[in-house]
């Protein structure tokens, strides 16, 4: 047999262990071939494929690139490679390839529907929703489209049109227990809707001048107009649950609240970083934050503490300049100026999720003393004192919502603060200019499977989960450089 030959049997051989499922037998085949043969438009296609499937995204990018440039004409490659790059972070890129694929030929529906979810990503509710509701068109009972379209209707607050597809879901596919979930969360959200129309003015409380924290604030921290970059941590000595949630890991949070503030410093210049924490938990030396404020917290309390205390903050009158609430596991990857050059009180970024698309992570505040955001954090507040007493809470949660998820059930129970479609979209609301921005702008969730160079876009790079945090010293190394 030829080398030729050899050659083109090997090639036949990868792809029938490509077609089998072995697609670690299939690559180590076709590596050899490809670097022997570059031009080869096939090799790099089947190359291309079996990279994809063993999670090797930017590896399998690179092939695919190829095999389109070198002419491949194969009906999987389009979306393939548009897959491959909104998981790679590259949500834009991938849409106008999905874009691309559906120009071709017939409206596939698997093809609409994977066009719908990564503008669903990307934060174009509108337009997915349009798409999965055509697919719906044409197949009601299509479970991709119901699921996704429940998820895009009740983070727009429809909750009646939402529950209405997550039942049908569930009836479809009994097994499958997030449209379970995802019924008793927005029912929760439903019945404490219900209950704040009732209650609006006890709920919207006024602002406490009284509050202790405000002037050991004041003691604390030299009024400043200068942007300030506000952390909040306590060493936490006790389980809880936001534990659950690490898979047992060991997180060094001071080692990334570390990096955070480095970051901070070079993409917002002349920003100040501020540090709010309780009067027990230990610092470490050169931690690189300007101000640690200490305050009596109650510890167990730790999200309703985390908003107290940034409203006490923002009620001490001490950071008149912008100012930017952050969780300290989110890394600034941008200079936020061009943000808080728009007209809000309080911005906030959100994500497609039914019971909490407002995330607590990330809050923005044009004017850190202004009475818009006074007023936002007392809406806030004062829903999260009444709520965690209501019944219907205690009856889904087996923990205080104090103690965690509170602060974001707080935001999603005022049926007027939800996320409305445009980028960014604004309203006024409670007498509160609000700004909403996707998360995948401002506050993008960290995954493995993305490509540091796509998120070099991002204002802000959110590693959650401790699998997540993991990462984020080699992608601070990546925006010091």
């Amino acid at each position: 047999m030829t080398t030729s030959e050899q050659v083109a049997a090997d090639f036949q051989k990868a792809v029938g262990l490509l077609n089998g499922g072995k697609l670690a037998e299939a690559e180590q085949i076709l590596t050899p071939i490809a670097a022997a043969y570059p031009d080869h438009g096939m090799v790099r296609f089947v190359l291309g494929m079996a990279l994809g499937g063993l999670g090797r995204t930017l590896e399998a990018l690179a092939a695919l690139r190829k095999a389109a440039a070198l002419g491949v004409d194969q009906p999987n490659l389009l979306p393939t490679i548009a897959g491959l790059l909104v998981n790679a972070g590259w949500t834009e890129e991938g849409i106008a390839r999905y874009r691309e694929a559906l120009k071709k030929g017939p409206a596939d529906a698997k093809l609409v529907i994977q066009l719908a979810t990564a503008l669903m990503i990307h934060g174009e509710l509108g337009e997915a929703l349009a798409l999965f509701r055509k697919v719906r068109e044409a197949d009601s009972n299509n479970i991709a489209a119901i699921g996704n379209a429940a998820q895009i209707l009740a983070t727009l607050g429809h909750d009646d049109e939402a529950m209405k597809l997550m039942a049908l879901g569930a009836q479809l596919q009994p097994q499958a227990e997030f449209f379970r979930n995802w019924t008793l969360d927005l029912g929760l959200l439903k019945a404490l809707r219900t209950w704040i129309s009732g209650q609006v003015t006890p709920v919207l409380r006024p602002a406490d001048e009284s509050d202790a924290y405000v002037p050991l604030i004041q003691n604390a921290l030299p009024a400043s107009a200068q942007p300030s970059v506000v952390y909040f941590h306590v060493a936490q000595g006790a389980p809880h649950p936001i534990q659950s949630l690490q898979d047992g890991q060991s997180i060094d949070y001071f080692g990334i609240l570390r990096l955070s503030a480095q970051t901070a410093r070079r993409v917002l210049p002349g920003a100040r970083t501020v540090l709010l924490t309780d009067t027990d938990t230990a610092l470490p030396d050169g931690l690189g934050v300007d101000v640690a404020v200490r305050l009596p917290l109650q510890r167990s309390w730790i999200m309703y503490e985390r908003m107290r205390s940034q409203r006490a903050l923002v009620a001490s009158g001490r950071a008149a300049g912008p100012v930017l609430f952050l969780d300290t596991d989110i890394i600034p990857r941008r200079d936020f100026t061009a943000v808080f050059a728009q007209v809000f009180d309080v911005g906030l970024t959100w994500r497609v999720h039914p019971l909490m698309p407002l995330n607590g992570g990330m809050i923005l505040g044009k004017n850190g003393a202004s009475p818009g955001l006074l007023r936002f954090f007392d809406i806030c507040l004062g829903a999260y004192d009444a709520m965690a007493e209501l019944p219907t809470v205690r009856e889904r949660y087996p923990f205080s919502i104090k103690e965690f998820q509170g602060d974001q059930l707080a935001l999603a129970a005022f049926t007027r603060w939800h996320p409305f479609i445009g980028r960014p979209a604004r309203a006024t609301i409670d007498g509160v200019e609000a700004a909403f921005f996707p998360a995948d702008d401002l506050n993008a969730s960290f995954s493995p499977a993305l490509d540091p160079a796509a998120l070099d876009g991002k204002f802000a790079v959110h590693f959650k989960g401790g699998k997540a945090k993991s990462f984020a010293a080699a992608f601070a190394a990546r925006v010091s450089a």
